[in-house]
């Protein structure tokens, strides 16, 4: 269902970099990590986003960042909205339980016997 949603609206980049530029408060640099696909309807709109403390964008290109999410890298930090990262933090929210960060893969081994948290 996201794939369809990117495929049929590309410029919806545009909103996860705005909506993560809002997380930066402090007036510096902040470079924007979009997916290669994103890349150039994120830089078209570059010189219309900037962060509410102010400071220069540079958008580039990464295959670490999903379709339609990006990473903010500035000066105090990082603002993660790649769009595996907000369907986690929904989930956790929905499920009201920990789920493992998007980064880790599901392991194939099975838990050590009598070990556990239940």
């Amino acid at each position: 269902m996201v794939a369809r949603h990117l495929d049929t609206h590309p410029d919806a980049v545009v909103d996860a970099v705005r909506d993560a530029l809002d997380h930066v408060l402090e007036p510096v640099a902040a470079t924007v990590r979009v997916h290669p696909d994103d890349l150039a309807a994120a830089e078209e709109a570059a010189p219309g986003l900037t962060p509410p403390g102010g400071g220069a964008v540079r958008v580039v290109a990464s295959d670490g960042v999903d379709r339609g999410g990006c990473v903010v890298d500035h000066g105090a930090g990082e603002v993660d909205a790649r769009v595996r990262v907000k369907l986690a933090r929904l989930a956790e929210l929905l499920l009201g339980g920990k789920q493992a960060p998007p980064e880790e893969e599901p392991r194939d081994e099975a838990p050590p016997a009598g070990g556990g948290d239940e």
